[in-house]
């Protein structure tokens, strides 16, 4: 397992823990295409043949995208917002 490798072990220990956040990164980006192409419909919802018409179906993808991350981040976090938006008599 690559998590348990003892520190001492110098330079193989750097390279294993670089690979883990990469592989960790590369997950974020294959969760999100995933949700892009399967509750989005990012691939589905139209047939467009022109470059400007691609563009802007992938900009209302990743709109709709960001609205729905932004709405489970409010549902989920209570901190999110954090004391920025809260009435200065309720402090």
């Amino acid at each position: 397992m690559l998590l348990s490798i003892e520190p001492e072990q110098g330079d193989n220990f750097e390279k294993h823990k670089h690979t883990v956040l990469q592989r960790k990164r590369r997950w974020l980006i294959e969760v999100f295409f995933k949700m892009m192409k399967h509750y989005l419909n990012l691939e589905r919802e139209t047939q467009l043949r022109d470059y400007d018409g691609m563009v802007a179906h992938i900009n209302i993808a990743m709109s709709r995208y960001i609205f729905l991350s932004f709405e489970q981040r409010c549902h989920d976090d209570p901190r999110t917002l954090g004391s920025l938006f809260t009435p200065a008599a309720a402090k």
